[in-house]
């Protein structure tokens, strides 16, 4: 298996502008937003599926939104109280 570090590319999105509330908060807390883009790789992606597939692994989950609330779960990440990953659905 390829290492992860060399799989990931940084990549820093210039013409996105964040909502204004997050903004606003990202200011007060002197914090840095980057876009991060991780190249697929077709071996990690059936290593971790069969690793969850098999109870291996389990995903930890806090919240699902919808696409259209995508700005609220921007929000909801900025407190700092997510404790699992949020999920943007796309259904």
């Amino acid at each position: 298996m390829i290492p992860i570090r060399k799989r990931l590319q940084r990549w820093e999105w210039k013409d996105y502008e964040l909502p204004e509330n997050l903004s606003k908060l990202i200011d007060e807390k002197s914090a840095n937003y980057k876009f991060t883009w991780m190249q697929l790789n077709g071996e990690q992606l059936d290593a971790i599926s069969t690793m969850v597939n098999e109870a291996k692994i389990k995903p930890v989950i806090d919240k699902v939104y919808s696409f259209e609330n995508a700005i609220e779960a921007y929000l909801y990440l900025a407190t700092g109280r997510a404790k699992g990953k949020v999920i943007l659905s796309l259904h």
